[in-house]
C-alpha cells in the first residue's frame, strides 16, 4: 500500500485510480461495501484503488466542538489496507481546503491531481465549500467524461441505515454488539498502559490501565468482556470503564483491564482493547469485600463468554 501526502509540494499521483470517497470513520458495514466496489473496479479496469483520508476529521474544523471518534487515522489506514486498497492520499482539512468549490474539487482535485478515472460514493456524499456538491455534480461531472461515477446503496441493520453516528449511539449506550455488528469487528481503542492507582493488586485482580492520547469515543460506563492485544500477545480479560464509584476515586473516566492468567509486567508498552460483551453496569459497594466477590463473579462470566467467543470467531 503506498501513502501518498497531497500536502507536500509537487504531489504527483502518477497512476490513474478508482477512489472511494467518504468520512470512514469506523470503516463500518458500510464503508466496507464502497472499498470493495471501489476494489472490484480498479481491478476490473487495470487502475489503482485509492482513497482520500484527512489527517484530521472534518467535524474538528467545522464543528468546533469536542467530538470524540471511532479511529484515528492509523487505525483507519491499516484498516483500509485489509480491504485491498493500493493508494491512499493523505490530505490536511484546514480553512483552504474546506473553502474549496465543488468545482475546484471536482476538476483540480480529483481529476487533474488525483488522477482520477473513476468515483466510487455513497448516496449522501456531500463535498466542496459548504457542502454544496453532491452526488448529482458527480454525475454531471461523469456526463461531461471528467471520470466515471457508481454510487453505492446504503448498507442496512435492523431495518435502517448503518452510520458512524448510530454506531456512536449504540457505544453511549453500552450496547457494544450491536456496534461491532454495524462495524463488522469489535470496536477497538488504542494506547499505552499506564500506572493505576494499584488497588486491583489488593483486590487480587492486577489491573493494566489504558492510556489514550488521541479523542476515542469511551464505551458507557461498565462491566466488559474484551481482548487485548499487546506484546505479540492476545488475551482475553474483563474491563471496567469508568471512575470506580466504590472508591469515589473524582470524575476521571478509567479504562482498567484484568487479564485473565496473565500476571507479567506490561506498563508502558502500546496496547490495544477490543471491547466484545457489555456484561453490567458500574455500582457503588458498601465495601472492598463486596466488590471483591462481584469482580469473582464477573470473572467466572467472561472466562464463559470468552469461551464462547473464540468458538463464534475461530480465525480472529
Amino acid at each position: 500500500m503506498r501513502l501518498l501526502d497531497y500536502d507536500q509540494s509537487g504531489f504527483r499521483q502518477e497512476l490513474p485510480s478508482v477512489i472511494a470517497l467518504g468520512n470512514f470513520d469506523g470503516v463500518h458495514c458500510g464503508h466496507q461495501k464502497l472499498l470493495a466496489t471501489a476494489k472490484a473496479i480498479a481491478d476490473k479496469r487495470g487502475l489503482s484503488a485509492a482513497v482520500l483520508l484527512f489527517k484530521n476529521h472534518t467535524s474538528s474544523l467545522l464543528a468546533k466542538d469536542t467530538k470524540r471518534y471511532l479511529m484515528q487515522v492509523e487505525d483507519k489506514t491499516e484498516r483500509l489496507r485489509t480491504c485491498g486498497i493500493e493508494t491512499i492520499i493523505l490530505c490536511t482539512f484546514d480553512a483552504a481546503f474546506a473553502a474549496q468549490t465543488k468545482d475546484v474539487f471536482m476538476r483540480d482535485i480529483l481529476h487533474r491531481d488525483f488522477q482520477v478515472r473513476h468515483v466510487v460514493v455513497g448516496e449522501d456524499y456531500r463535498f466542496g465549500a459548504h457542502a454544496a456538491g453532491s452526488v448529482a455534480d458527480l454525475l454531471e461531472a461523469e456526463k461531461e467524461g471528467l471520470f466515471r461515477v457508481t454510487v453505492v446503496n446504503d448498507v442496512q441493520y435492523e431495518g435502517e441505515r448503518i452510520s458512524s453516528t448510530r454506531i456512536r449511539e449504540a457505544i453511549l449506550s453500552g450496547e457494544i454488539e450491536r456496534a461491532n455488528a454495524m462495524l463488522g469487528s469489535p470496536y477497538t481503542l488504542s494506547g499505552k498502559v499506564v500506572h493505576g492507582s494499584r488497588r486491583g493488586h489488593g483486590l487480587g485482580f492486577a489491573t493494566a490501565n489504558l492510556g489514550i492520547s488521541f479523542p476515542y469515543l469511551i464505551p458507557h460506563e461498565g462491566v466488559y468482556l474484551t481482548k487485548g492485544v499487546f506484546s505479540g500477545q492476545e488475551r482475553f480479560g474483563m474491563t471496567s470503564v469508568g471512575t470506580n464509584p466504590t472508591f469515589q476515586d473524582g470524575t476521571e473516566i478509567r479504562i482498567e483491564t484484568y487479564f485473565f492468567d496473565f500476571a507479567e509486567n506490561i506498563y508502558g508498552m502500546p496496547m490495544s482493547l477490543s471491547f466484545l460483551r457489555f456484561e453490567r453496569k458500574n455500582i457503588r459497594f458498601s465495601d472492598p469485600l463486596q466488590l471483591t466477590k462481584q469482580m469473582q463473579k464477573d470473572e467466572k462470566l467472561l472466562r464463559a463468554w470468552a469461551k464462547e467467543w473464540e468458538k463464534e470467531h475461530p480465525t480472529r
